[in-house]
């Protein structure tokens, strides 16, 4: 299969907290195009949805990010069961017009935490 990635992903050497709707979780990887998480299977993104936000907060260095509009393009649950039935979903997500300082602030994540 042809890889369409039109930017470099980076994984994240530090685990940065991902607020999506009224659910948290971590980030996998993070490109200027966009994202992928995983958060608790009860997150609202288990279908494709209209643009929604997300706030990216890394402790270490106190990077935050906020507002940055996302289209999720799609989910999955990871197989297995961790505590009591509570599951894990695997998000994708692509950044929808980014404004120039949210622009600056996921450089700033991918500059500061970011793993080839």
């Amino acid at each position: 299969m042809e890889d369409r990635r039109q930017h470099q992903r980076y994984r994240l050497e530090e685990s940065c907290i991902l607020n999506y709707s009224s659910s948290v979780g971590t980030i996998i990887d993070i490109c200027m195009g966009g994202l992928s998480c995983m958060c608790l299977e009860n997150n609202k993104c288990e279908q494709k949805s209209a643009d929604r936000e997300v706030d990216i907060f890394c402790k270490e260095n106190k990077l935050f990010a906020q507002g940055l509009p996302i289209t999720v393009l799609g989910t999955s649950v990871v197989p297995g069961e961790y505590v009591i039935d509570v599951k894990i979903r695997k998000c994708r997500a692509k950044f929808e017009n980014l404004e120039e300082d949210q622009k600056v602030q996921v450089e700033e994540i991918i500059l500061s935490h970011g793993v080839n």
